[in-house]
């Protein structure tokens, strides 16, 4: 009897542990690949979702990124044009009087001022250190027209210096005929005639097709009473320029026949000196509004 309880024991210990072996393989079953691979898609789900927050996320920020740069370069923009806009508004003041060395002075310093201070920022703009030197150029010209005293006319020579110096910055970084004449009329008109005779001689040497050089020269020429020299320069003026496409051949024709009067006798010598520094005081006004020269 004892025994059979023992084989009883032993049968229900083995059934208990089978069924504790099933319970265990039915936990085990639960963790199959099946429930993981839907544990790893619902991962991937969450990843996507997010992803996908992120996306709209930016796609709705993006209207004001662009909303942003728009208007920086708005900015930007109007601040250079309210730069140029004054630069503009200061260029066209004109003083009231223009009759006196002060009123000339008036009129362009503001400009000048302006480009010089831009210069400032950008050393190396072209269109910058042209337009000064031009400036100064149109500046000592209406201020010898008007010169009465020893001190105007220093002062006048002053600024072609002035304007021989931009000219010459401006030719070191872009070369250019029209440049290279002007130098030589604000050299002219500070002093040094030699100079700029000696500038245009060379320059209408290895430019024969410029009627502005030989215009010049033979201006320049006529001043100092070489009268071949400046008939001749006159000539190969009105040939460079036979359409008067400049206004070269109408400036230089009138020289000629002034000159010509003047040999015939058929008019005195005082009006002939008269032409001559006519000729000289307005050739700014004469030739440089004509002229339409790109620089």
């Amino acid at each position: 009897m004892a025994n059979k309880k023992v084989k009883k024991t032993n049968k229900q210990a083995v059934a208990a542990k089978k069924k504790k072996n099933v319970a265990e393989a039915a936990v085990r079953k639960g963790s199959s690949p099946a429930k993981d691979k839907a544990t790893n898609r619902k991962h991937l789900m969450e990843v996507a979702a997010v992803v996908f927050a992120v996306i709209m996320a930016l796609s709705m920020m993006l209207p004001s990124l662009s909303g942003c740069t728009s208007k920086s370069s708005s900015s930007s923009a109007t601040t250079d044009a309210a730069t140029d806009a004054a630069t503009d508004a200061t260029s066209s003041t004109t003083a009231a009087d223009t009759s006196t060395v002060s009123g000339v002075d008036s009129e362009y310093a503001d400009t000048v001022a302006a480009l010089e201070n831009k210069l400032q920022g950008d050393p190396s703009n072209l269109a910058t250190l042209i337009n000064v030197a031009n400036d100064y150029l149109q500046w000592g010209g209406s201020v010898t027209n008007v010169a009465s005293t020893d001190d105007d006319k220093a002062h006048a020579a002053d600024l072609y210096k002035k304007a021989m110096d931009y000219y010459d910055r401006y030719l070191a970084l872009n070369d250019s005929k029209a440049a290279r004449v002007n130098r030589a009329l604000a050299q002219y008109y500070s002093g040094d005639t030699s100079g700029a005779i000696s500038a245009l001689e060379q320059f209408t040497a290895a430019n024969t097709d410029y009627a502005r050089g030989w215009a010049y020269l033979g201006m320049f020429y006529e001043s100092q009473s070489q009268t071949d020299k400046a008939k001749d320069a006159f000539t190969k003026a009105v040939a460079a320029d036979p359409d008067d496409t400049y206004g070269m051949r109408t400036y230089a024709e009138g020289q000629l026949s002034s000159i010509s009067s003047s040999e015939t006798g058929s008019t005195t010598s005082s009006t002939s000196s008269s032409s001559s520094s006519s000729s000289s005081t307005n050739l700014l006004n004469t030739l440089e509004s004509k002229s339409g020269t790109s620089l």
